[in-house]
C-alpha cells in the first residue's frame, strides 16, 4: 500500500525540485534514453549538492561519504506557493520558526553520537518553543 504524504497547502522549493527531478528521470527511463545530466540541490553552500534519490519525502535518508552536509533544509523553508496560514505569519515569527527547524535538523544529525538523555534533553526545549509558535495565540493557527 502506498503511503500518502501529508499536505500543508503549499509548495516548497525542495518539493518542486524533487518532483521535477523524479519526473525527468521517469521520462528518460520510459523513453529508454540515457540521461547525461542529473539535477542536484545545493542549499548549504558547500558546492557539492544532493541528488533527488537521496530523499524520501522531503527528508534526506542518505549521507555523504565525506561527512558533507546534506542539502534540502533551507530549500524546504522557501515556499513558491504559500498556504493561507503561512501568509498570516509575521516575518519575525517565520524567521524564528525557520531557525528552530534548522536547529532541530542539526541536532537530529547528532542523535547516534550522544546518549538518548542528552539528545532528548536538547530536543525537548526546541520542540516546545516550536509548538508555542504554532499555539492558539498565533495568527493563522487557531
Amino acid at each position: 500500500m502506498r503511503r500518502e504524504a501529508i499536505k500543508d497547502g503549499q509548495t516548497s522549493l525542495l518539493e518542486a525540485s524533487l518532483i521535477a527531478s523524479r519526473r525527468t528521470a521517469e521520462f528518460y527511463t520510459t523513453e529508454g534514453r540515457l540521461a547525461t545530466e542529473h539535477a542536484l540541490i545545493d542549499d548549504n553552500s558547500d558546492g557539492l549538492g544532493t541528488p533527488a534519490d537521496w530523499f524520501r519525502g522531503v527528508r534526506a535518508v542518505k549521507t555523504a561519504a565525506n561527512s558533507a552536509g546534506v542539502d534540502g533544509l533551507r530549500a524546504h523553508q522557501i515556499h513558491l506557493v504559500r498556504s493561507e496560514q503561512e501568509r498570516k505569519l509575521s516575518p519575525a515569527l517565520r524567521a524564528r520558526r525557520d531557525e528552530l527547524e534548522v536547529a532541530i535538523a542539526k541536532l537530529r544529525e547528532t542523535k547516534g553520537k550522544t546518549t538518548d538523555a542528552e539528545y532528548y534533553g536538547q530536543l525537548e526545549p526546541l520542540l516546545l518553543e516550536l509548538a508555542r509558535l504554532y499555539g492558539p495565540n498565533q495568527p493563522g493557527f487557531e
